[in-house]
């Protein structure tokens, strides 16, 4: 089988480059949450005509870049909410510090490859920056929108604040879905930004494998089957989920994050929490390991469009100084007697 017909999941990943002002603060996990409902409300008003019925009613959902990423409805009578096919992601979960003249980033990443929307959401944040972010409403300034390659670091530059370069939605990143062709007996999973799963209705204070395995493989086929055109089956899914019981947790360095939104708009607060830091596995995991090399791109978990549930894997064994490094930036709790402190090691 070619590549371009092996299973995967498509990509396109733009990191988005702001200048302070004014000095901006960001508690720890908030940066995207202050930007969902000013964000939406741009993004529609440039998206949408004035006579517009809304998108529940809209003649031209199908094709409307408004509704077809902030509102996309299952065709029929049900007319369920399907999952949106983006996310914006914060450079870290920590709290954001920028004084005037610095810069942060956000990053966004693509999954409904239809049309070419990164326009849109280029100049959503280039008029929700002048009207400035969060609840001071601190003025920011786009300056600069770049690719981002598969190992993280950004290529050339698509938008440097004036225009978007023609070609700027040309490359799109492939990631494979096939079982790892080598033997994966441990894992080291890190979990950058609040993950949020339940298992049994219940919401889960520590990294469970086969909910994370099991959410991994939902989230990626049901973005793969809604924008990609896969085939909407997924036969291996039964013995996948089972097998998925078999790996354990050997040992966790979590911390939980708690959070509340209160909306702008509405004046409801929603309660944000979930799990960050790193958790290693031991079993069987070859077939395990495309799947998170892939939910690294989508999230799991709840809120995964504003961020949440970024779940990277490693390779295990791991170099000392590369796993403390790991552990600080998430601000987990090491314990040093209880390290996986090994040789060698590199992102899966």
């Amino acid at each position: 089988m070619t590549a371009s017909l092996q299973p995967a999941l498509l990509v396109q990943p733009y990191r988005f480059t702001f200048r302070c002002e004014q000095d901006a603060h960001f508690p720890e996990g908030m940066l995207t949450n202050h930007l969902r409902g000013a964000f939406g409300l741009i993004f529609q008003r440039m998206s949408c005509s004035r006579q517009c019925p809304g998108s529940d009613r809209c003649p031209t959902s199908a094709t409307c870049p408004y509704a077809r990423l902030f509102a996309p409805k299952a065709q029929g009578p049900d007319s369920a909410d399907l999952p949106r096919p983006f996310l914006l992601r914060p450079p870290s979960s920590g709290p954001i510090d920028s004084p005037r003249g610095h810069t942060f980033t956000v990053d966004l990443h693509l999954f409904d490859l239809s049309q070419p929307y990164l326009r849109y959401f280029i100049w959503a944040f280039a008029e929700l920056a002048h009207q400035g972010l969060g609840a001071g409403r601190r003025r920011v300034r786009l300056e600069s929108v770049a690719r981002i390659l598969e190992d993280g670091v950004t290529d050339c530059q698509v938008y440097d604040g004036r225009s978007i370069r023609p070609d700027a939605e040309s490359v799109t990143l492939r990631i494979p879905l096939q079982p790892a062709p080598y033997s994966v007996d441990s894992l080291l999973l890190a979990f950058h930004t609040p993950t949020m799963l339940k298992h049994r209705g219940e919401l889960l204070g520590e990294p469970y494998f086969p909910a994370i395995a099991v959410r991994a493989r939902t989230r990626i086929t049901g973005l793969r089957c809604l924008y990609q055109s896969a085939a909407p089956d997924d036969p291996g899914f039964p013995d996948y989920a089972l097998r998925a019981q078999s790996i354990s947790l050997a040992q966790a360095q979590i911390r939980q994050l708690c959070a509340t939104r209160r909306s702008l708009r509405t004046g409801q607060h929603q309660k944000l929490a979930g799990f960050i830091g790193l958790a290693v596995f031991e079993g069987h995991l070859a077939e395990f390991l495309p799947y998170f090399r892939a939910a690294y791109w989508c999230g799991i978990g709840r809120e995964t469009v504003w961020g949440h549930g970024a779940v990277q894997p490693f390779s295990l064994p791991m170099e000392r100084s590369r796993f403390l490094q790991l552990a600080r930036k998430l601000g987990a709790p090491v314990d040093l007697d209880e390290e996986p402190i090994f040789d060698v090691g590199s992102a899966a």
